[in-house]
């Protein structure tokens, strides 16, 4: 039986990921760097924004023996703000399985608090959730730490055995199954290559779906949709 299932945001719930990911390579490669799209998904996705700068730097440095210009990062959030802006969309039948769910559902992202809440907003899925909106700034770690997670369980009282997770990125799910959840991967964002189902599978998900429509079954075997 489980009492509450936690979506993830970006390339769950909204389509940023692929917007990102493409932003992403397209402007490291403006400053010589490249890097196969599958291992930077795996790697670079999924983790708070801290956390994917450290590692960035880092793979701008390794790439380039340079330390990376600050101007780099904010030129980045300047094309990725105005992407997101006019391209922003909602997953696929996200909104109506999501309406269908008896049991508590909620949020829990690495965004910022404010840049979630417009995604949300932006793409109709607000109403879903309510106040049920984690972000990483509420804890220490983001993901792939398990404190969102916890903190998002306690805070709705539920046990995290008792929780299920629908995750699209490594990161994420190492931090889900490190708080003791059950979870889902998503294979279904634009951003995910044929290999990512696999990958996902690989790399902890308990069960892994390309659509939202393959969740209502699964979800029901699991006693967490009614």
């Amino acid at each position: 039986m489980m009492d509450l299932v936690i979506f993830d945001c970006d390339g769950v719930l909204v389509n940023s990921e692929e917007i990102y990911l493409a932003c992403e390579l397209a402007q490291l490669r403006t400053i010589g760097v490249t890097i196969e799209r599958s291992l930077y998904v795996a790697t670079y996705m999924g983790l708070s924004y801290p956390e994917w700068q450290k590692r960035i730097e880092k793979l701008i440095f390794d790439c380039t023996g340079k330390p990376a210009d600050p101007m780099f990062f904010e030129g980045l959030h300047q094309v990725v703000a105005a992407m997101i802006e006019t391209k922003l969309t909602a997953m696929a039948n996200a909104n109506d399985v999501i309406s269908q769910i008896k049991k508590k559902v909620c949020v829990a992202s690495n965004s910022g608090t404010e840049r979630l809440h417009w995604k949300l907003a932006h793409t109709g899925l607000a109403p879903l959730f309510g106040e049920a909106v984690f972000s990483a700034q509420m804890v220490q770690h983001g993901k792939p730490a398990p404190d969102l997670f916890l903190h998002a369980a306690h805070t709705l009282g539920a046990e995290p055995s008792r929780c299920v997770v629908i995750e699209d990125s490594i990161n994420g799910m190492r931090g889900a199954k490190a708080a003791g959840m059950t979870v889902i991967g998503f294979a279904g964002g634009g951003h995910c290559g044929a290999e990512h189902y696999d990958t996902l599978a690989k790399n902890g998900a308990d069960y892994v779906v390309r659509t939202f429509i393959e969740l209502p079954p699964l979800l029901k075997k699991l006693n967490a949709f009614e």
